[in-house]
């Protein structure tokens, strides 16, 4: 059955969306496996403070609302966390970066 353009625009974006937000969920769930492993009972404190926001050129852009906390994921453990969310993403997404910044999360 034939359909107009804008039905079919329409449907598009809705299969964009469903793919957008299983990609979030898996770098969310990669995010918090390699928080868990790379700082243990630290991890759940940490994930009340951070939000991820998602993969941009690459990159996993991780928001935090502490500029502390920001400096020591971004800076600190930067290249650790790299690895495990490699580790833990491995033939479902590809990351070159990883993207700390302050701000507010919308937790």
């Amino acid at each position: 059955m034939p359909v107009t353009f804008a039905q079919g625009m329409a449907a598009l974006n809705e299969e964009e969306r469903k793919v957008n937000k299983s990609s979030r969920a898996r770098l969310q769930g990669a995010w918090q496996m390699a928080l868990e492993e790379v700082f243990g009972a630290r991890a759940t404190e940490m994930l009340a403070h951070t939000e991820v926001r998602g993969s941009f050129g690459g990159s996993l852009r991780v928001t935090c609302d502490s500029p502390a906390l920001a400096h020591e994921l971004g800076k600190v453990k930067k290249q650790t966390l790299l690895a495990k969310l490699r580790d833990f993403l491995a033939g479902k997404e590809t990351l070159l970066g990883l993207d700390v910044r302050t701000g507010k999360s919308q937790s």
